[in-house]
């Protein structure tokens, strides 16, 4: 089960409580919202890490569920503030097969070359 983080706007969240205010863009640190899209930090209840949810405007479940980058303190999530972005690069081997778990892993390492 997943926990969605407390965001720093006190309002109603429109993810939750029908299509109102979703035309307006929101780029906060644990909520990103803009161009039809909602990304947020959510708590694995089940487990001690974060992730990140991507939800389609007017879906009810999301299209994404991916592992989130620990801020420094290797406790908290880091923010959402450069979602959209592009964090990492690298080259990998023609034989290298992308997978859940070998992308957290990726990111849990700092985005250091796999391998």
């Amino acid at each position: 089960m997943h926990t969605p983080l407390p965001s720093s706007d006190t309002a109603a969240d429109p993810t939750t409580e029908g299509s109102s205010g979703l035309g307006e863009a929101v780029h906060e640190a644990r909520l990103w919202r803009d161009d039809g899209w909602t990304a947020r930090v959510i708590k694995n209840e089940d487990d001690e890490g974060w992730a990140v949810e991507m939800i389609k405007d007017g879906e009810a479940e999301p299209a994404l569920v991916g592992p989130c980058t620990m801020g420094r303190n290797k406790k908290d999530p880091k923010p959402l503030d450069t979602f959209g972005e592009q964090l990492a690069q690298v080259q990998v081997a023609p034989s290298f097969k992308l997978s859940k778990a070998s992308a957290a892993a990726w990111v849990e390492n700092e985005f250091r070359r796999p391998g």
